[in-house]
């Protein structure tokens, strides 16, 4: 999908919201999808909706990718996995230490 043209050259923001929410709040049908095409987990779920970029996507819940699975009127999108380099509270946790020996 690339950069949306903005004139800024950012991204489109993520926003995940739950596909059952999505529908209420916004009046969108709700989609499903599965298997996951990255790991090849046999889970068939609700997709979640980003309002950002109007795409459903896929959460595998076995190897955890976030995939864009197809648009707001039902059409199948590339199925790219979305990452972000972003660290977070969780990923940056002090409680446990990252340890780099041996047992």
């Amino acid at each position: 999908m690339g950069y949306r043209t903005t004139g800024s050259g950012e991204l489109v923001p993520i926003l995940f919201e739950d596909g059952a929410r999505a529908s209420r709040e916004h009046g969108i049908p709700q989609r499903s999808g599965g298997p996951c095409p990255e790991c090849r987990f046999p889970a068939d779920q609700l997709l979640s909706f980003n309002p950002c970029d109007s795409y459903f996507y896929f959460h595998c819940p076995s190897c955890g990718a976030w995939i864009r699975w197809c648009d707001i009127d039902g059409n199948m999108a590339d199925l790219k996995v979305v990452k972000s380099t972003k660290l977070t509270d969780v990923d940056e946790n002090t409680d446990f230490p990252i340890w780099t020996g041996t047992f």
